[in-house]
């Protein structure tokens, strides 16, 4: 005997469904500039040990990148709120999360902007190296960003994962027959 699991059909046009799916694209694209901007900072320190730039320019590549990302990140990210204020997510949450993004967002735009100048610097002006100054000041930043970036990314998670917010605690047992019962919604089969 073989269970079906319906699918939901797909969202396909404006009002409550189209909202819908704009939360679905800030939850696929918030991914991408909380991971360049450390993945960058990897290849940026990566570079200095050596001998030519080809992953110092990755990690200036890749914060450019992030910081394109960012904004249509941001962008889903209001509507999104409005989406999770009408299910009855806590207000407070959703306002730290904003308030995070904010920050986050205009780090990262700053950043980006910095290592496009650098980028102009090393291909225009045909440098073999940037500055010790500008280097080192690119790389503060890159860190400070990526701990924006953290912040942001663990606040919206308190949205949705109470699992991951501060003071929680794990039921301390559950019966063997709960356990098989959660497991089985997980996978979507039907206990039988």
């Amino acid at each position: 005997m073989s269970s079906h699991v319906a699918r939901p059909a797909l969202p396909t046009g404006s009002g409550p469904r189209f909202i819908y799916n704009v939360v679905h694209w800030h939850l696929l694209l918030n991914h991408l500039p909380v991971i360049a901007v450390p993945l960058g900072v990897g290849f940026y320190l990566w570079g200095w040990f050596r001998p030519t730039q080809e992953f110092q320019k990755a990690g200036l590549a890749l914060w450019i990148f992030s910081g394109l990302a960012a904004i249509p990140v941001y962008l889903t990210g209001q509507s999104a709120a409005g989406y999770m204020r009408r299910l009855g997510m806590a207000p407070a949450l959703i306002h730290a999360h904003a308030n995070a993004a904010g920050y986050a967002l205009t780090g990262v735009l700053v950043l980006a902007a910095a290592a496009l100048l650098a980028w102009y610097g090393i291909h225009a002006r045909r440098l073999s190296r940037l500055p010790r100054w500008a280097a080192l000041a690119l790389l503060l930043l890159a860190l400070g960003v990526s701990g924006l970036m953290y912040w942001t990314a663990e606040t919206g998670g308190y949205i949705r994962h109470s699992e991951i917010r501060p003071g929680f605690r794990f039921p301390a047992r559950i019966s063997h027959a709960r356990r098989s019962r959660m497991a089985n919604q997980d996978t979507g089969r039907k206990h039988q």
